[in-house]
């Protein structure tokens, strides 16, 4: 009786992997149950053991003999088909609003208007400098990614002593000039742009606009807005450019 019980488990289990064959439709998976099936089909069809030699069945509570029936193929199949979830990639958005000055041996760029950046640390700021060119990428600035790119600026700089850092929510960027020299413009297009206006005669009344009318009035702008730190660092970033100009 015990081996008729049997027999209908192992049944029972071949035509359960059956089943899951019928709906498989990845071929790894396919593969391993027809694995699977043959396995089980040569332990149903073979002799379990001879009367008087040992038998790896159990007694039951009741008296019966139970033979214990383990899927390790199913299991395994679970295990491998498992659908691993990918990280989420975030948003990159391009920087467009920022403010610069300059001294004599600096070049410096703020960038203060994106929301988050007070959470930002220096950790999240990846650069990459080069004699004409410079990138600045912030990670993790209020679930996105920024990326400010210049190629074209208007005098050349020494990269391995160029910079960014955080400071008091506000990212600013150090440009070490190659040449003790004033920069007219930021980059060499906006100079293509001034060179083919200045070829147009411009209305009369007109002002041209300061270079650095920008910067002073974001300056402005976050001194009003900002706390009693902000308004520091603001102070002394001002005194300390306008003693290297007087210098």
């Amino acid at each position: 009786m015990a081996e008729k019980q049997s027999s209908t488990i192992d049944q029972e289990y071949i035509d359960e992997l059956s089943h899951l064959l019928s709906l498989a439709k990845h071929p790894r998976t396919t593969t391993l149950l027809e694995a699977a099936i043959k396995d089980a089909q040569s332990d149903h069809v073979e002799t379990p053991f001879d009367n008087g030699s040992a038998s790896p069945t159990s007694e039951g509570k009741a008296g019966v003999k139970s033979t214990e029936v383990n899927p390790p193929a199913a299991v395994q199949i679970a295990a491998q088909t498992k659908r691993v979830p990918q990280a989420k990639t975030k948003y990159t958005a391009k920087i467009t609003e920022y403010g610069w000055d300059q001294s004599d041996n600096y070049v410096k760029l703020y960038i203060s208007s994106l929301k988050g950046l007070d959470k930002l640390t220096q950790g999240g700021v990846h650069t990459s400098f080069e004699e004409r060119s410079m990138e600045v990428d912030l990670e993790g600035v209020n679930g996105k990614n920024y990326s400010l790119v210049i190629n074209d600026l208007f005098g050349t700089i020494i990269p391995d002593q160029s910079s960014a850092k955080v400071k008091s929510g506000t990212v600013i960027v150090s440009l070490r000039k190659s040449k003790k020299d004033r920069w007219q413009f930021l980059t060499q297009r906006e100079k293509k742009l001034k060179d083919a206006k200045d070829k147009k005669p411009s209305p009369k009344g007109i002002k041209e606009e300061d270079p650095g009318a920008g910067l002073m009035s974001m300056m402005k702008q976050m001194y009003q807005d900002g706390d009693d730190e902000m308004k520091r660092t603001i102070a002394k970033s001002w005194h300390e450019s306008q003693q290297n100009r007087i210098a």
